[in-house]
């Protein structure tokens, strides 16, 4: 709800500060993917090729973002802007400068839990992270970082583990156990 409030009062400034010709006004029309792709891409075609929008703000989350510009946006023309949405395959996307992400790419989260993790000085690490663009990209890049900055004391990333949408685990190299009335649970 605040994304949409947000967007309701900045085109509310705009058209109450700006002429547009022909005296159109700007208006915007919510579609919620839920976070899933299919429903972001299924939006999106409905957006581009029945309304015939000129632009899109969202999605959200990186996945969907990815998809939506190579499936539909980018071969539609249509403009598209992420509010969120950080992954930094989103910076080398073909997009004839349609898809815009006005936040920076997760090299710089990257690097902060990387230099922060140094400063532990851990021997070894664990990483979790969301099976998609945004934690794949995240886990690849703080590994990527982390050998040279911890050197000699560094024996590597036992282990990363990586999450599905729906939150099941994806290829566990561990189990995780959830405690609960003093019984030890493995968590599915």
């Amino acid at each position: 709800m605040p994304l949409q409030n947000a967007v309701q009062l900045a085109i509310e400034d705009y058209n109450r500060t700006t002429d547009l010709p022909g005296g159109k006004r700007v208006a915007w029309l919510a579609c919620d993917d839920a976070g899933s792709a299919d429903k972001a891409i299924a939006a999106a075609q409905h957006l581009t090729g029945t309304l015939k929008v000129a632009a899109i703000v969202g999605p959200v989350f990186s996945e969907q973002v990815i998809d939506v510009a190579t499936q539909v946006t980018i071969p539609a023309g249509t403009f598209l802007i992420t509010p969120s949405a950080t992954s930094k395959q989103i910076t080398t996307l073909d997009d004839d400068n349609l898809v815009w992400r006005p936040i920076s790419s997760d090299v710089y989260q990257a690097n902060a839990l990387a230099d922060r993790t140094t400063l532990l000085m851990p021997g070894r690490v664990a990483m979790l992270g969301k099976a998609d663009a945004y934690g794949k990209g995240i886990i690849s890049d703080v590994t990527k970082r982390l050998s040279p900055l911890l050197k000699a004391n560094f024996k590597g990333v036992t282990s990363t583990i990586q999450f599905e949408p729906n939150g099941e685990m994806k290829n566990p190299a561990i189990t995780l156990y959830v405690y609960k009335d003093g019984k030890k649970t493995p968590l599915n």
